[in-house]
């Protein structure tokens, strides 16, 4: 039953957006003349367009504008967004689930927001948060306070300018530092070697001043994306709670939140991963290593979706809630309550921009049937 059920759906959209084939068209007439079951999901679809105004929706969109107005918001154009997201030129994103569909309409006259909840107010509050930088002396420094500029502090001069810091080290003693990025932000960090950093909501890395060791070691609680500066006999090596990732010269994505799963996608050069238990794995471009409950396991990935975070995206593809609510807590800075426990197993693919929570809650709504309210600073959904 759900495997006709999504394939009547995915049939029903594919000829709502114009795309659906001649063979499958010829098939799905056969199929609506014959088949009782299907022509009463067919007509359920149909009910429910009407509805929600769906052909109402396409017939009015100007595709090529809503194109422009996504890839506008895109501020690295090296990105590209997968095709198969595109269904009307990305008028309307139809993303199918086993337990629902997904609308995500992207242009706001078109979506209608519950006046009741105060989600703008959540964006307004982690705004104001500030990225902090605390040296091992116990020097604070507020780098969102700072949009361009030297600071010096104790042995470090740091270059700023809006976004990103530069370590320079000056003096005799290396300090290590803690960099510090609170949900709803990002930050890159260029290290005294020239690696490049661009840490996540969320998360913090120590490093030193300067590396003069065989090793450069750096220490992540959370997720960030490394591009790191090759050195012929210097490995680089960055460790985590559970994970040890060393490297010479390549570009890798690290996810090691605490209470969640630790990640590591190669995108480039050469990694290996060990792991505290004395198990390792060595990953090749295009994989990542998982770390489970009986040790690693790889699979392979889109590197344009998985790196879309520095963009403020976030994809995700047939995950229960549940595994989206730290997501939405490091971006939105807002605590994630499921008043219904059953809720938090269903499945939803789609994504997620971290200006745009009121949208993606709409749209979970919408599709899913999902309420929600915002009460004393936290999200319910119910």
């Amino acid at each position: 039953m759900t495997s006709k059920n999504d394939h009547i759906r995915s049939l029903y959209f594919e000829k709502l957006a114009g795309i659906i084939s001649a063979e499958d068209e010829s098939d799905l007439e056969v199929l609506l003349a014959t088949d009782a079951m299907a022509k009463q999901i067919w007509e359920s679809l149909e009910e429910q367009a009407i509805n929600l105004r769906t052909e109402e929706f396409l017939r009015c969109t100007d595709s090529r504008k809503a194109l422009d107005q996504v890839y506008s918001r895109r501020v690295n154009k090296k990105f590209r967004l997968p095709i198969y997201i595109y269904w009307t030129a990305a008028a309307i994103m139809l993303l199918i689930s086993g337990s629902g569909i997904l609308f995500l309409l992207r242009q706001l006259h078109t979506i209608t927001v519950d006046p009741k909840l105060a989600t703008q107010q959540l964006l307004d509050i982690h705004k104001n948060q500030s990225i902090q930088l605390i040296t091992n002396n116990g020097t604070i420094v507020k780098l969102s306070d700072h949009t361009s500029g030297i600071i010096s502090m104790g042995g470090i001069d740091l270059q700023t300018q809006p976004g990103e810091l530069t370590s320079m080290h000056t003096g005799a003693q290396i300090v290590m530092s803690t960099l510090i990025v609170p949900p709803g932000k990002t930050y890159k960090i260029i290290l005294a070697d020239g690696t490049a950093v661009w840490v996540n909501s969320g998360s913090s890395i120590r490093f030193p001043s300067r590396f003069e060791s065989d090793t450069r070691d750096v220490f992540l609680d959370g997720e960030a994306y490394f591009e790191i500066s090759p050195h012929a006999t210097s490995r680089f090596l960055v460790h985590t709670k559970e994970v040890t990732v060393q490297v010479l010269g390549t570009s890798f994505n690290l996810r090691a939140y605490r209470g969640e799963s630790t990640q590591t996608a190669l995108i480039s050069g050469s990694v290996q991963v060990d792991a505290k238990d004395g198990s390792s794995m060595r990953l090749s471009p295009g994989k990542i290593a998982n770390m489970g409950i009986n040790g690693f396991f790889s699979q392979l990935f889109d590197p344009d979706e998985l790196l879309a975070w520095r963009e403020g995206i976030y994809y995700f593809h047939h995950i229960p809630l549940r595994e989206l609510a730290p997501v939405m807590e490091r971006w939105y800075d807002i605590a994630v309550i499921f008043d219904h426990p059953e809720l938090s197993g269903q499945a939803v693919t789609g994504l997620m921009e971290k200006e745009d929570l009121q949208h993606f809650l709409s749209d979970l709504k919408t599709s899913m049937g999902v309420d929600y309210e915002v009460r004393n600073g936290q999200l319910h959904f119910k």
